[in-house]
């Protein structure tokens, strides 16, 4: 298979770059977007404490089960010691994941102020790409924006699936704690152990909420976590001390896979082979295309 250009390591407070293109990265943004928008999905703009959210979405009418997409962590940091001004990634791979999902209902969430005009952007607060991208502030719009879309009027609700990318999936990993209507989580390429991330990087610490701690609320919840074994960025075994309390989960390791390279192709078959082995029920994701 052929791998991907190769990433330096990570500088600063975690600066993550795009290791891949074409279709093993997912495409560009401006491709992704476009393609969200051929695809009928809607945009909308949330304003919320930890600024404005945008989301794609179509099929949620009357859904009774929605698969939610978190993007990446993004653009943290333009070097070590400069702060990006925009966090919005330059190849938002939860959206390409996302528009492979065959399920009738689906819900992407970039994170708060990725895709944000100027104006926006000049009103966001950068700690909340860095230093507390997992903080109580982020993780509540973002609950508080999937709350917007489920509310209905004769009080029904469906259940979610929530698939996050690399940062995205700690994301997923602290919705799912709190919330009672999660059937499922797929974590892709994810730093579930943000301590041992750092660590291991040699980077600053991450304030906020730990998966590792919060793993038994999910004692319940099947979790598939997706590991890329050339992933540099996210190694395999970063992640031993979250799977070793999380009850629920089971791991695959894809040996030729790295941080980037090649998630999308292997969309949604590779995730429904672990949520089969697991016996959750995912219909919707895994329907024959």
């Amino acid at each position: 298979m052929t791998r991907a250009a190769r990433c330096g390591l990570l500088v600063g407070v975690v600066l993550l770059c795009a290791c891949a293109t074409g279709q093993e990265g997912g495409g560009s943004r401006g491709e992704l977007l476009t393609a969200a928008s051929r695809a009928g999905m809607r945009l909308a703009v949330h304003a919320t404490p930890a600024g404005p959210v945008r989301s794609f979405s179509r099929g949620l009418a009357g859904a009774s089960h929605v698969d939610v997409y978190l993007e990446g962590d993004g653009r943290a940091w333009q070097s070590r010691r400069r702060v990006s001004r925009d966090p919005t990634p330059r190849r938002p791979l939860a959206l390409a994941l996302a528009l492979r999902d065959p399920a009738p209902a689906v819900l992407y969430l970039g994170r708060p102020c990725q895709y944000a005009s100027a104006a926006e952007l000049a009103g966001c607060e950068p700690r909340h790409w860095t230093a507390e991208r997992y903080g109580e502030v982020v993780v509540a719009a973002l609950d508080g924006v999937l709350d917007t879309f489920l509310s209905r009027d004769d009080g029904a609700r469906p259940t979610l699936g929530l698939t996050g990318y690399s940062g995205g999936a700690v994301i997923a990993t602290l919705l799912a704690a709190r919330r009672d209507d999660v059937a499922w989580v797929v974590s892709v390429a994810g730093n579930l152990d943000p301590a041992a991330w750092t660590a291991h990087h040699g980077v600053s610490a991450l304030s906020g909420l730990d998966p590792v701690v919060l793993a038994p609320r999910l004692a319940d919840t099947p979790q598939a976590v997706l590991l890329g074994g050339e992933d540099r960025i996210v190694v395999p075994s970063l992640v031993a001390r979250y799977l070793a309390v999380a009850d629920a989960a089971a791991v695959e390791i894809v040996d030729d896979f790295d941080h980037r390279c090649c998630w999308v192709d292997a969309w949604p078959r590779l995730p429904c082979r672990v949520l089969h082995r697991l016996g959750a029920d995912a219909p919707a994701l895994c329907a024959a295309p």
